[in-house]
């Protein structure tokens, strides 16, 4: 990778997951679940 050149490493992370705290310690970031999703039908 070029000097000053980065990669995010994103995961969306607070869904029900067993593994989210594992997952924390490779990711650079995180989207967290925010409880509802706008485009379902229930919502």
């Amino acid at each position: 990778m070029p000097p000053g050149r980065s990669i995010d490493l994103n995961a969306d992370l607070g869904e029900g997951c067993p593994w989210d705290e594992a997952l924390l310690e490779r990711v650079t970031s995180a989207s967290i679940c925010c409880g509802f999703h706008a485009g379902g039908e229930s919502t």
